[in-house]
């Protein structure tokens, strides 16, 4: 559980601090998580700023940003001693659950133009699928 939380805040911290900077990074999260279905907002304007989304290069900034977030979690297993096979179980685990994606959609739906009802809906569902990450780290370190 440790370990989840302090992912939790490495990746959140480290997109924010990304959205923050670019809007075109804001773009492509946005985006990245409502086109792929991990949110369900509706039909809004994901582009207020008015990018141009044809030179956003959004497929090389989200694989920036989830390897900067995979390299996170592996320092803070390896900081923690953990056998080599328990971090590649907890990174595996990282992807197979999901992780960057449901990290990236509560965050961008922390920014979005939707009612607070909505935003709740969808942090449930988006905080349910991330439970699954629990479990199988919990797995890894019973392995």
């Amino acid at each position: 559980m440790k370990g989840f939380l302090l992912f939790a805040v490495f990746c959140l911290f480290n997109l924010s601090a990304l959205a923050q900077i670019d809007d075109v990074v804001a773009y492509c999260m946005k985006k990245f998580v409502i086109d792929g279905g991990f949110i369900n907002v509706g039909d809004i304007n994901i582009n207020p700023n008015n990018i141009d989304t044809a030179t956003a290069n959004c497929e090389t900034l989200l694989n920036a940003a989830r390897a900067e977030a995979v390299g996170g979690l592996e320092s803070t297993y390896k900081g923690q001693n953990l056998p080599q096979a328990k971090v590649d179980c907890i990174l595996k685990a990282f992807g197979t659950s999901k992780m960057f994606e449901y990290s990236t959609a509560l965050l961008v739906l922390e920014n979005l133009p939707i009612t607070s009802e909505a935003k709740q809906q969808n942090a449930e569902v988006v905080q349910g699928k991330m439970a699954g990450f629990n479990t199988a780290v919990m797995g890894c370190f019973m392995a």
